[in-house]
């Protein structure tokens, strides 16, 4: 292979990885399949902890990450809503598996946990102590306990 081959080569092999990458992180067909990935993934979490294969903690924790990575993947599709000033977006996820019922107080209860984990760290001090303290009262309030 001679120095021109090989340059061209791995120049080829740059802008396909590049543009592979930049598909992965922006395409919306792309974006969605990640984030049916991810219900997916929330869907084996609330699964193993109805089970019993997992602690409440353990799940809670899990999905969080999970919501989290949706979240970031729902806003980076371009087909989603963009979220104004002072507005929010709520979609349902679909996370409780077919066979379980969607009002289960397990399922609920590991939900508002995983939401009270994901309130994203970006967010102001204020608005994550505000979110944070209205899911607790919920949570509370419906008898549940809080995961830390």
């Amino acid at each position: 292979m001679t120095r021109r081959s090989v340059v061209v080569a791995l120049t080829t092999a740059f802008v396909l990885a590049a543009g592979l990458t930049l598909a992965w992180q922006q395409w919306p067909p792309l974006l969605r399949y990640r984030e049916g990935r991810a219900i997916a993934a929330g869907r084996t979490i609330v699964r193993r902890y109805l089970a019993g294969k997992d602690s409440l903690e353990l799940a809670a924790h899990r999905l969080a990450d999970v919501l989290r990575q949706w979240d970031d993947l729902a806003f980076r599709n371009a087909d989603a809503p963009a979220p104004t000033a002072g507005s929010m977006v709520i979609e349902s996820l679909g996370i409780t598996p077919p066979d379980v019922a969607p009002n289960d107080p397990r399922v609920e209860e590991l939900f508002l946990n995983a939401m009270r984990l994901s309130v994203p760290p970006v967010t102001s001090e204020e608005f994550r102590a505000q979110a944070v303290a209205q899911l607790d009262s919920i949570i509370l309030a419906r008898g549940h306990r809080i995961v830390r």
